[in-house]
């Protein structure tokens, strides 16, 4: 999906579709601060690509059930973070990572049953058809 980019910036409407949940669920993120928003002159809140990276990822955390609190420790890592804070972060994304290829392992089992279910329905619906034909 691509959205409009202003500048370098872009709304919360296209920010929330870029990254699949509502705005409000942007403003949320930003009230128990796992986001930090520019805003322009007017106060709209203007997301640069950091910021969708960083709704990115929040958004992968959610999706696995990590706590909002647990997210908010992982990525406070400062404006200035150590090599230790680095590392651990790094740490983290590479177990994120190690998940995320468990859940695809776990989705392509469930979706080759589903296939098995599908054929199975075809052969049914197929010796039905056969059968009413035969009367």
């Amino acid at each position: 999906m691509s959205f409009e980019v202003i500048g370098d910036v872009t709304s919360i409407k296209n920010a929330a579709a870029e990254a699949g949940v509502t705005p409000n669920a942007l403003r949320y993120y930003e009230k128990v601060g796992l986001l930090t928003i520019a805003r322009d002159k007017n106060g709209i809140r203007q997301y640069s690509g950091h910021d969708l990276d960083r709704v990115r990822i929040i958004c992968i955390l959610r999706r696995m059930n990590m706590p909002i609190k647990d997210i908010r420790v992982s990525l406070d890592i400062g404006d200035d973070p150590t090599v230790s804070e680095q590392e651990r972060f790094k740490q983290q994304l590479a177990d994120l990572a190690d998940s995320l290829d468990q859940k695809m392992v776990e989705i392509q089992q469930e979706k080759q049953l589903v296939l098995r279910k599908m054929r199975a329905v075809d052969a049914h619906i197929n010796r039905t058809k056969t059968d009413e034909s035969a009367v």
